[in-house]
């Protein structure tokens, strides 16, 4: 039985990024707590905290940072649905196209936008080491000296009032009608990880040994400890 999604909702933030705006879309209202990495989201789904990612893209297919952490522990989807994606450049007050010499942005988010980035943005050099793209925003804001004038991100065009951004180029993805499907899910408990391991072992035991599936359930319960341990404080 599916137990009711509580009101408190882990994401990739800060506040301005594409899951922040996915979030927006969620007809019930949660608790918002924002962490710097999809390594920090996982860790923090557990017990009444779901999880908001990003699965899927159009362009670039699915993520696979976030398959692999949602392959590594059992989890129960929510829901599931698409949003489409606006990417724009942006700088900061009094930079130009042309002075733009460095580029922040996700390694996810510059794949949207190679056409863009082939077209304008040749020689400038990439720094793609965040999570999502409002961290890019918010670290182009804290730059100083020369590099706050020869530096722009690439993020929702939404994100940039947020960050008080000038934008460049809107609409720079590849495909004007990309999209990402998000995933809202939660961790299942560790008894019932358990619990699916053993009907996999006895599922593979029925094969191998001829026994019906009931009986080589029987035997794999018997040979380990009962769930009531498992479950137990």
């Amino acid at each position: 039985m599916r137990r009711e999604p509580e009101k408190k909702l882990i994401l990739l933030g800060p506040e301005g990024s594409f899951s922040s705006y996915a979030a927006d879309r969620l007809r019930k209202k949660f608790r918002r707590r924002y962490v710097s990495s999809f390594q920090a989201l996982f860790r923090e789904v557990r017990g009444d905290f779901l999880g908001l990612v990003p699965i899927k893209n159009k362009i670039i297919g699915p993520i696979k940072m976030v398959v692999t952490f949602l392959k590594k522990n059992r989890y129960e989807v929510v829901r599931k649905f698409r949003m489409p994606i606006r990417m724009a450049l942006a700088a900061r007050r009094h930079v130009s196209l042309r002075a733009i010499k460095f580029v922040y942005a996700s390694l996810v988010v510059k794949k949207q936008c190679e056409i863009f980035i082939k077209n304008n943005l040749k020689t400038a050099a990439f720094h793609t080491n965040f999570a999502s793209s409002s961290s890019a925003f918010k670290k182009i804001v804290q730059l100083k000296g020369k590099q706050a004038y020869n530096s722009a991100a690439i993020g929702s065009g939404k994100a940039t009032k947020i960050f008080k951004l000038r934008v460049l180029a809107r609409n720079i993805q590849n495909d004007p009608r990309d999209w990402t499907e998000f995933i809202l899910f939660y961790k299942l408990a560790a008894a019932h990880n358990r619990q699916s391991r053993i009907v996999r072992l006895a599922r593979a035991r029925a094969v191998r040994s001829h026994e019906t599936p009931r009986a080589a359930a029987r035997s794999e319960y018997q040979r380990r400890k009962p769930l009531e341990e498992w479950t137990s404080p």
